[in-house]
Protein backbone atom coordinates (compact mmCIF):
# COMPACT_ATOMS: atom_id res chain seq x y z
CA UNK A 1 0.00 0.00 0.00
CA UNK A 2 1.64 3.26 -1.47
CA UNK A 3 5.09 1.57 -0.94
CA UNK A 4 7.01 5.24 -1.97
CA UNK A 5 5.11 7.69 1.26
CA UNK A 6 7.17 8.28 4.31
CA UNK A 7 5.46 11.26 4.87
CA UNK A 8 6.64 15.03 5.37
CA UNK A 9 10.23 16.08 7.17
CA UNK A 10 8.46 18.18 8.91
CA UNK A 11 5.99 15.28 10.59
CA UNK A 12 9.00 12.84 10.93
CA UNK A 13 10.89 15.52 12.80
CA UNK A 14 7.80 16.28 14.95
CA UNK A 15 6.91 12.56 15.64
CA UNK A 16 11.19 12.27 16.60
CA UNK A 17 10.46 15.01 18.86
CA UNK A 18 7.84 13.19 20.93
CA UNK A 19 9.49 9.77 20.65
CA UNK A 20 12.59 10.68 22.26
CA UNK A 21 10.95 12.61 25.10
CA UNK A 22 8.70 9.59 25.93
CA UNK A 23 12.27 7.38 25.72
CA UNK A 24 13.95 10.31 28.08
CA UNK A 25 10.98 10.22 30.85
CA UNK A 26 11.39 6.20 31.25
CA UNK A 27 7.81 6.00 31.86
CA UNK A 28 6.11 3.20 30.03
CA UNK A 29 2.67 4.06 30.44
CA UNK A 30 3.54 7.16 28.72
CA UNK A 31 5.79 5.97 25.83
CA UNK A 32 3.05 3.32 25.45
CA UNK A 33 -0.49 5.04 25.88
CA UNK A 34 0.82 8.58 24.66
CA UNK A 35 2.63 7.24 21.24
CA UNK A 36 0.64 4.22 20.74
CA UNK A 37 -3.52 4.78 21.99
CA UNK A 38 -3.40 8.67 21.67
CA UNK A 39 -1.70 8.94 18.52
CA UNK A 40 -3.86 6.14 16.64
CA UNK A 41 -6.67 7.24 18.78
CA UNK A 42 -6.66 10.81 18.38
CA UNK A 43 -3.78 10.75 14.66
CA UNK A 44 -6.77 11.42 12.52
CA UNK A 45 -7.18 15.20 13.26
CA UNK A 46 -4.07 15.02 11.30
CA UNK A 47 -2.39 14.96 7.91
CA UNK A 48 -4.14 12.21 5.12
CA UNK A 49 -3.20 8.90 5.07
CA UNK A 50 -2.99 5.87 3.35
CA UNK A 51 -6.34 5.19 1.70
CA UNK A 52 -7.13 2.09 3.06
CA UNK A 53 -7.19 3.97 6.54
CA UNK A 54 -8.58 7.32 5.25
CA UNK A 55 -12.22 6.39 6.08
CA UNK A 56 -11.49 5.55 9.21
CA UNK A 57 -9.17 8.66 10.47
CA UNK A 58 -9.80 11.57 7.79
CA UNK A 59 -11.11 14.94 9.43
CA UNK A 60 -14.53 14.61 8.32
CA UNK A 61 -14.97 11.39 9.30
CA UNK A 62 -16.83 10.10 12.79
CA UNK A 63 -13.50 10.08 14.42
CA UNK A 64 -12.26 13.36 13.05
CA UNK A 65 -15.84 14.81 13.97
CA UNK A 66 -15.84 13.34 17.35
CA UNK A 67 -12.33 14.22 18.62
CA UNK A 68 -12.82 17.81 17.07
CA UNK A 69 -15.96 18.06 18.79
CA UNK A 70 -14.40 16.63 22.09
CA UNK A 71 -11.45 18.93 22.10
CA UNK A 72 -13.57 22.02 21.76
CA UNK A 73 -16.23 21.36 24.63
CA UNK A 74 -12.90 20.32 26.80
CA UNK A 75 -11.36 23.81 26.12
CA UNK A 76 -14.53 25.75 26.68
CA UNK A 77 -15.26 23.73 29.42
CA UNK A 78 -12.15 24.21 31.34
CA UNK A 79 -12.72 28.08 30.28
CA UNK A 80 -15.94 28.12 31.50
CA UNK A 81 -16.00 26.63 34.95
CA UNK A 82 -12.19 28.48 35.96
CA UNK A 83 -10.62 25.26 35.96
CA UNK A 84 -8.05 26.93 34.35
CA UNK A 85 -7.73 29.00 37.63
CA UNK A 86 -5.96 26.09 38.77
CA UNK A 87 -3.13 26.67 36.16
CA UNK A 88 -1.99 29.48 38.33
CA UNK A 89 -2.28 28.02 41.39
CA UNK A 90 1.10 29.20 43.03
CA UNK A 91 1.74 25.68 45.36
CA UNK A 92 1.23 24.97 48.58
CA UNK A 93 2.24 26.84 51.54
CA UNK A 94 5.51 25.42 54.00
CA UNK A 95 4.21 23.30 57.26
CA UNK A 96 5.99 22.07 59.79
CA UNK A 97 7.93 18.75 59.05
CA UNK A 98 5.90 16.00 58.37
CA UNK A 99 2.55 17.67 59.17
CA UNK A 100 -0.36 18.81 56.53
CA UNK A 101 -0.01 22.75 55.29
CA UNK A 102 -3.15 24.42 57.51
CA UNK A 103 -4.52 27.50 57.97
CA UNK A 104 -5.80 30.54 55.99
CA UNK A 105 -3.81 32.22 53.31
CA UNK A 106 -3.60 34.75 50.78
CA UNK A 107 -1.19 35.04 47.74
CA UNK A 108 1.11 38.58 47.94
CA UNK A 109 2.56 38.95 44.14
CA UNK A 110 5.06 41.26 45.61
CA UNK A 111 6.63 39.00 48.09
CA UNK A 112 5.79 35.58 45.59
CA UNK A 113 4.79 33.92 49.21
CA UNK A 114 1.92 33.08 51.05
CA UNK A 115 0.83 35.26 53.54
CA UNK A 116 -1.24 33.61 56.64
CA UNK A 117 -4.09 35.34 57.29
CA UNK A 118 -6.08 33.36 60.09
CA UNK A 119 -5.57 29.42 62.17
CA UNK A 120 -7.48 27.04 60.70
CA UNK A 121 -7.74 23.54 60.76
CA UNK A 122 -8.35 23.21 56.97
CA UNK A 123 -6.27 25.05 54.39
CA UNK A 124 -7.60 27.73 52.27
CA UNK A 125 -5.72 29.81 49.60
CA UNK A 126 -7.00 32.81 48.20
CA UNK A 127 -5.02 33.93 44.65
CA UNK A 128 -6.15 36.38 41.82
CA UNK A 129 -6.89 34.49 39.18
CA UNK A 130 -8.36 35.12 35.32
CA UNK A 131 -6.31 36.74 32.09
CA UNK A 132 -6.23 40.02 34.18
CA UNK A 133 -6.25 38.65 37.46
CA UNK A 134 -9.37 40.38 37.71
CA UNK A 135 -11.04 37.49 40.02
CA UNK A 136 -10.68 35.82 43.44
CA UNK A 137 -9.95 32.26 43.57
CA UNK A 138 -10.31 30.43 46.61
CA UNK A 139 -9.22 26.48 47.09
CA UNK A 140 -10.34 25.02 50.34
CA UNK A 141 -8.79 21.90 51.17
CA UNK A 142 -10.85 19.82 53.91
CA UNK A 143 -8.13 17.17 55.18
CA UNK A 144 -10.20 14.91 57.59
CA UNK A 145 -13.84 15.21 55.12
CA UNK A 146 -14.64 12.03 55.73
CA UNK A 147 -12.24 10.55 58.41
CA UNK A 148 -9.24 11.13 60.49
CA UNK A 149 -5.60 12.01 59.34
CA UNK A 150 -2.90 9.22 59.78
CA UNK A 151 0.96 9.25 60.06
CA UNK A 152 2.51 6.89 58.31
CA UNK A 153 6.43 6.41 57.61
CA UNK A 154 8.16 8.71 55.20
CA UNK A 155 11.44 9.99 54.03
CA UNK A 156 14.49 9.01 56.32
CA UNK A 157 11.89 7.33 58.39
CA UNK A 158 10.40 10.15 59.67
CA UNK A 159 6.96 10.24 60.03
CA UNK A 160 4.43 12.54 58.35
CA UNK A 161 0.66 12.74 58.54
CA UNK A 162 -1.66 12.22 55.38
CA UNK A 163 -5.17 12.13 54.63
CA UNK A 164 -7.55 9.06 54.28
CA UNK A 165 -10.52 11.09 52.98
CA UNK A 166 -10.51 14.60 51.93
CA UNK A 167 -12.25 16.94 50.16
CA UNK A 168 -11.33 20.13 48.06
CA UNK A 169 -13.48 23.21 46.70
CA UNK A 170 -12.97 26.11 44.34
CA UNK A 171 -14.89 29.17 44.94
CA UNK A 172 -14.27 32.34 42.25
CA UNK A 173 -15.28 35.74 43.66
CA UNK A 174 -16.99 33.96 46.81
CA UNK A 175 -19.54 31.70 44.22
CA UNK A 176 -18.47 27.91 44.44
CA UNK A 177 -17.43 26.09 40.96
CA UNK A 178 -17.26 22.36 42.25
CA UNK A 179 -15.41 19.84 44.34
CA UNK A 180 -13.68 17.29 44.28
CA UNK A 181 -13.86 14.05 46.64
CA UNK A 182 -10.49 11.79 47.32
CA UNK A 183 -10.29 8.41 49.43
CA UNK A 184 -7.19 7.25 50.36
CA UNK A 185 -5.54 3.74 51.33
CA UNK A 186 -2.11 3.69 52.48
CA UNK A 187 0.03 0.69 52.03
CA UNK A 188 1.38 -1.50 54.75
CA UNK A 189 5.41 -3.08 54.83
CA UNK A 190 7.41 -4.93 57.52
CA UNK A 191 8.56 -0.80 58.77
CA UNK A 192 4.85 -0.03 59.25
CA UNK A 193 2.41 1.87 57.11
CA UNK A 194 3.99 3.90 54.45
CA UNK A 195 3.21 6.93 52.54
CA UNK A 196 2.37 5.31 49.54
CA UNK A 197 -1.12 5.26 48.49
CA UNK A 198 -2.29 2.11 47.26
CA UNK A 199 -6.09 2.12 46.96
CA UNK A 200 -7.67 5.64 45.70
CA UNK A 201 -11.16 6.64 44.88
CA UNK A 202 -11.39 10.16 43.31
CA UNK A 203 -14.57 11.92 42.02
CA UNK A 204 -16.77 15.20 42.16
CA UNK A 205 -16.62 18.01 39.26
CA UNK A 206 -16.38 22.08 38.17
CA UNK A 207 -19.49 23.76 37.15
CA UNK A 208 -20.38 26.93 35.91
CA UNK A 209 -23.27 28.51 33.26
CA UNK A 210 -23.30 26.23 30.81
CA UNK A 211 -20.20 24.37 31.76
CA UNK A 212 -18.94 21.34 33.26
CA UNK A 213 -16.29 19.30 33.85
CA UNK A 214 -16.75 16.11 35.79
CA UNK A 215 -15.11 13.23 37.11
CA UNK A 216 -17.13 10.23 37.53
CA UNK A 217 -14.58 8.23 39.48
CA UNK A 218 -11.22 8.12 39.05
CA UNK A 219 -9.68 4.52 41.10
CA UNK A 220 -6.21 3.72 41.51
CA UNK A 221 -5.22 0.21 42.83
CA UNK A 222 -1.73 -1.45 43.78
CA UNK A 223 -2.28 -4.94 44.56
CA UNK A 224 0.35 -8.24 44.66
CA UNK A 225 3.46 -8.41 46.01
CA UNK A 226 6.26 -6.51 45.24
CA UNK A 227 7.91 -8.78 43.07
CA UNK A 228 4.21 -9.12 40.80
CA UNK A 229 2.42 -6.03 41.57
CA UNK A 230 -0.23 -5.31 39.79
CA UNK A 231 -1.41 -1.51 39.03
CA UNK A 232 -4.86 -0.48 37.69
CA UNK A 233 -6.31 2.97 37.30
CA UNK A 234 -9.99 3.29 35.98
CA UNK A 235 -11.81 6.40 35.58
CA UNK A 236 -14.37 8.47 33.40
CA UNK A 237 -14.67 12.28 32.53
CA UNK A 238 -17.23 13.86 30.83
CA UNK A 239 -17.52 17.09 29.53
CA UNK A 240 -20.31 19.90 28.39
CA UNK A 241 -19.97 23.60 26.97
CA UNK A 242 -23.16 25.19 24.96
CA UNK A 243 -25.42 22.17 24.90
CA UNK A 244 -22.51 19.51 23.37
CA UNK A 245 -21.20 17.29 25.22
CA UNK A 246 -18.14 14.29 25.36
CA UNK A 247 -16.41 12.03 27.55
CA UNK A 248 -13.64 9.70 28.25
CA UNK A 249 -13.24 6.58 30.39
CA UNK A 250 -9.90 4.50 30.59
CA UNK A 251 -8.38 1.53 31.72
CA UNK A 252 -4.57 1.16 32.02
CA UNK A 253 -3.60 -2.18 33.75
CA UNK A 254 0.48 -2.05 34.30
CA UNK A 255 1.75 -5.55 35.47
CA UNK A 256 5.67 -5.17 37.20
CA UNK A 257 7.84 -5.34 40.17
CA UNK A 258 8.24 -2.63 42.79
CA UNK A 259 11.92 -1.91 44.51
CA UNK A 260 11.88 -0.17 48.00
CA UNK A 261 14.94 1.06 50.85
CA UNK A 262 15.31 -1.60 53.00
CA UNK A 263 15.81 0.93 55.20
CA UNK A 264 12.21 3.26 54.88
CA UNK A 265 10.10 0.30 52.93
CA UNK A 266 9.28 3.25 50.78
CA UNK A 267 9.54 2.72 46.75
CA UNK A 268 12.07 3.61 45.15
CA UNK A 269 11.38 2.33 41.81
CA UNK A 270 9.07 0.40 39.39
CA UNK A 271 9.74 -1.92 36.55
CA UNK A 272 6.74 -2.60 34.14
CA UNK A 273 6.91 -5.75 32.62
CA UNK A 274 3.27 -5.81 30.45
CA UNK A 275 -0.57 -4.46 30.50
CA UNK A 276 -3.11 -2.98 28.66
CA UNK A 277 -4.80 0.11 27.78
CA UNK A 278 -8.11 0.68 26.97
CA UNK A 279 -9.82 4.14 26.39
CA UNK A 280 -12.95 5.50 25.00
CA UNK A 281 -14.11 8.48 23.60
CA UNK A 282 -17.92 9.74 23.12
CA UNK A 283 -18.66 13.00 21.20
CA UNK A 284 -20.61 14.46 17.97
CA UNK A 285 -22.79 10.96 18.33
CA UNK A 286 -19.77 8.72 17.87
CA UNK A 287 -18.11 6.72 19.84
CA UNK A 288 -14.19 5.56 19.28
CA UNK A 289 -12.57 2.67 21.55
CA UNK A 290 -8.85 1.99 21.48
CA UNK A 291 -7.81 -1.06 23.33
CA UNK A 292 -4.05 -2.84 23.15
CA UNK A 293 -2.00 -5.22 25.55
CA UNK A 294 1.73 -4.91 25.73
CA UNK A 295 3.90 -7.26 26.71
CA UNK A 296 7.89 -7.55 26.68
CA UNK A 297 8.68 -4.68 27.71
CA UNK A 298 12.54 -4.08 27.30
CA UNK A 299 14.79 -1.10 28.44
CA UNK A 300 18.62 -0.27 27.97
CA UNK A 301 21.30 0.51 30.79
CA UNK A 302 19.91 3.77 31.64
CA UNK A 303 16.39 2.86 32.30
CA UNK A 304 14.87 4.09 28.47
CA UNK A 305 12.05 1.95 27.07
CA UNK A 306 13.12 0.18 24.13
CA UNK A 307 10.60 -1.90 22.50
CA UNK A 308 7.26 -3.22 23.47
CA UNK A 309 5.11 -5.99 21.76
CA UNK A 310 1.38 -4.93 21.10
CA UNK A 311 -0.79 -8.15 20.55
CA UNK A 312 -4.74 -7.62 20.18
CA UNK A 313 -5.03 -4.00 19.50
CA UNK A 314 -8.07 -2.63 17.78
CA UNK A 315 -9.86 0.43 17.14
CA UNK A 316 -13.33 0.41 17.13
CA UNK A 317 -15.77 3.08 15.77
CA UNK A 318 -19.87 3.04 17.42
CA UNK A 319 -19.33 -0.94 18.24
CA UNK A 320 -17.48 -1.54 14.99
CA UNK A 321 -14.12 -2.22 14.46
CA UNK A 322 -12.49 0.00 11.90
CA UNK A 323 -8.50 -1.49 12.44
CA UNK A 324 -6.56 -3.86 14.11
CA UNK A 325 -3.09 -3.39 15.01
CA UNK A 326 -0.07 -5.67 16.76
CA UNK A 327 3.84 -6.25 16.53
CA UNK A 328 6.90 -4.57 17.97
CA UNK A 329 7.16 -1.16 18.91
CA UNK A 330 10.55 -0.03 18.53
CA UNK A 331 12.84 2.51 16.59
CA UNK A 332 14.99 -0.20 14.93
CA UNK A 333 16.45 2.09 12.27
CA UNK A 334 17.07 4.39 14.39
CA UNK A 335 15.11 7.62 12.25
CA UNK A 336 13.75 9.03 15.49
CA UNK A 337 10.02 7.49 14.43
CA UNK A 338 8.93 4.51 15.91
CA UNK A 339 6.82 1.85 14.72
CA UNK A 340 8.21 -0.36 11.61
CA UNK A 341 7.16 -3.50 13.25
CA UNK A 342 3.66 -2.12 13.79
CA UNK A 343 1.09 -3.20 11.46
CA UNK A 344 -2.15 -1.68 11.23
CA UNK A 345 -4.96 -3.26 8.99
CA UNK A 346 -8.64 -2.77 8.20
CA UNK A 347 -11.46 -5.10 8.15
CA UNK A 348 -11.03 -4.98 4.00
CA UNK A 349 -7.60 -5.97 4.23
CA UNK A 350 -5.54 -3.18 3.38
CA UNK A 351 -2.20 -2.62 5.93
CA UNK A 352 0.10 0.34 6.94
CA UNK A 353 3.18 0.22 8.76
CA UNK A 354 2.87 1.96 12.08
CA UNK A 355 5.72 4.11 11.85
CA UNK A 356 4.47 6.07 8.24
CA UNK A 357 0.86 6.09 10.81
CA UNK A 358 2.88 7.87 13.23
CA UNK A 359 4.93 10.02 10.82
CA UNK A 360 2.18 11.41 8.98
CA UNK A 361 -0.22 12.34 12.29
CA UNK A 362 2.39 14.08 14.02
CA UNK A 363 0.45 17.03 14.22
CA UNK A 364 -3.16 14.85 15.58
CA UNK A 365 -0.73 13.55 19.15
CA UNK A 366 0.56 17.24 19.01
CA UNK A 367 -3.07 18.82 19.39
CA UNK A 368 -4.04 15.53 21.22
CA UNK A 369 -1.34 15.84 24.06
CA UNK A 370 -1.70 19.92 23.68
CA UNK A 371 -5.63 19.21 24.89
CA UNK A 372 -4.74 16.98 27.61
CA UNK A 373 -2.41 19.20 28.84
CA UNK A 374 -4.50 21.86 29.21
CA UNK A 375 -6.75 19.30 31.50
CA UNK A 376 -3.94 18.23 33.47
CA UNK A 377 -1.78 21.71 34.28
Amino acid sequence: MDPEGVGSTSSGDLTKALWEAGMNSGATIRAVAALVALTLLLGGCGDSVDPALSATVRADSPVGRALSQARNVLAAAVAGTGAATLASFPGLPPAPAGALPRGRYDWDATAAAWTRTSDSQDLALTWPSGGTHGHMATLTIDWAAGGSTLQVGGAQGAKRSVPSDASASLAVDGQERGAVRVELGWHATPCGIVAQPDQVRAGGGLAAAGTALRLREATLAVTGSDSAVTITTTGALATASGGARASLSWTVTLHGSVFRDPATCLPTGLTVGGGLVKLTLASAGHDVELSTAFSNVARNNAGQLQSASLSGGHVSIDGAQAFSFHGTLDDANHDGVPGEHVTLVTEGGGHMAGDRFLARNARGLLEAVGALATLGR
